[in-house]
């Protein structure tokens, strides 16, 4: 086996633990490898280079698509068979939806997947909990019999208020997770365009450095100053 037959099946075994940690249909999996597959198999063949295979790999450490497509399974594990109501499992499916579609493309910070699962998070003693660990994301969360109907309506309320705030649009997304992986991949090919920054922190920065620029004296003119010094 060269190396690079031995590279592509490294990263092929570590997409494929991702995928299998979300909730997505078998037909859906199986089009995600599929996406990998091809990649890795143009890189074996020498189709890509070095350089752009270590720029792929960087770009799906960095990119929110896997860690997004696992919260999105919190839907089928947590969801579906819990006690809320029906009316609530369909508006929290869409909320769940809206949030992840941020997430994915980069209008929500991926930090805030920690944020919004805080409701039900697994104590640090618990030894029956649900981890998601992938990116930068590493979230453990209660097993889901013993997560609460509360806890439940504080996450999805969480996942509301960041899609608001993003202003995600209020209907239920569909996302095709191959095409969202392949576009991660093209991204880092420069075949497209990169995802936005999410980071409102620096917006509020430079609002307050407005706001700092409009308080400032304006300074006195010639004449003013002529007159002033009795010239």
């Amino acid at each position: 086996m060269n190396w690079r037959t031995w590279a592509s099946n490294g990263v092929n075994t570590i997409v494929e633990k991702g995928v299998e940690q979300s909730s997505l249909p078998d037909s859906e999996k199986q089009e995600v490898m599929a996406v990998v597959n091809s990649f890795t198999g143009e890189f074996e063949s020498g189709d890509v280079s070095v350089e752009d295979f270590f720029k792929v790999l960087e770009q799906l450490g960095q990119s929110p698509v896997m860690p997004a497509m696992i919260v999105m399974g919190i839907e089928e594990s947590y969801i579906s068979d819990s006690e809320l109501t029906d009316e609530e499992k369909a508006d929290g499916s869409k909320q769940l939806s809206r949030f992840v579609r941020g997430v994915a493309e980069g209008t929500i910070s991926q930090t805030k997947i920690d944020d919004v699962t805080e409701p039900i998070h697994a104590p640090m003693d618990a030894t029956d909990k649900v981890a998601i660990h992938t990116g930068n994301i590493n979230v453990e969360l209660k097993n889901p019999e013993s997560v609460t109907t509360e806890e439940l309506r504080t996450f999805l309320a969480n996942a509301k208020a960041e899609a608001d705030a993003a202003e995600i649009p209020d209907e239920k997304v569909e996302i095709d997770w191959s095409d969202e992986l392949q576009l991660a991949i093209d991204r880092a090919l420069g075949r497209a365009p990169q995802l936005p920054e999410a980071e409102p922190e620096a917006e509020a920065d430079d609002d307050a450095d407005d706001a700092a620029e409009e308080d400032e004296p304006a300074p006195a003119d010639d004449e003013t100053a002529d007159e002033d010094s009795g010239g």
